[in-house]
């Protein structure tokens, strides 16, 4: 992605203030604003902990 100039950032949009600038929030640091020519926006996900099972058990389930 550095070749293509794309910088990835990691936290919660906030606002798009503009067409071209967003604010985001990163966990434990403040907000910042970022502006963009494009925007992608991916979500992901976490899995749940499930009580009992630990870090080596969930990788052979």
């Amino acid at each position: 992605m550095k070749k293509n100039k794309i910088e990835e950032v990691n936290g919660w949009g906030q606002t798009l203030t503009s067409p071209t600038s967003m604010d985001v929030k990163a966990p434990m640091a403040p907000t910042r604003s970022i502006t963009f020519d494009n925007l992608i926006i991916a979500t992901g996900s976490v899995t749940p902990d499930d009580p009992g099972v630990g870090e080596q058990e969930r990788r052979h389930l």
